[in-house]
């Protein structure tokens, strides 16, 4: 069993799921690392992934017309981010940043 089927066989999105679903989804990702502080994607960038998380975690915000970001919350392994792509939403809605390597 490959990282990416072990992954999403662990995660809230595929609970339940027979083994053969999760194999067949699994060819629709990828894998990335991000280092701690990095950005994973900013708000108003173009939604056109999901990210599920594997390990660490992530700090969703949103930043404020007068430039002050607001955090709403820190998400890790098995969670989702970036759920616009999925709901045909054409921009991101908050800022994803890692602070874990």
């Amino acid at each position: 069993m490959n990282d990416i089927v072990a992954n999403l066989m662990h995660s809230r999105l595929f609970f339940g799921a027979d083994k053969r679903l999760i194999e067949r989804c699994s060819a629709l990702f990828s894998v990335r690392t991000f280092q701690r502080g990095r950005r994973i994607f900013y708000q108003e960038d173009s939604a056109r992934f999901v990210h599920l998380i594997s390990s660490g975690l992530v700090r969703l915000s949103y930043m404020l017309s007068d430039g002050n970001e607001i955090s709403l919350g820190i998400v890790g392994a098995g969670d989702l981010v970036g759920e616009e792509a999925l709901m045909g939403e054409p921009l991101r809605s908050l800022i994803a940043t890692a602070l874990e390597d």
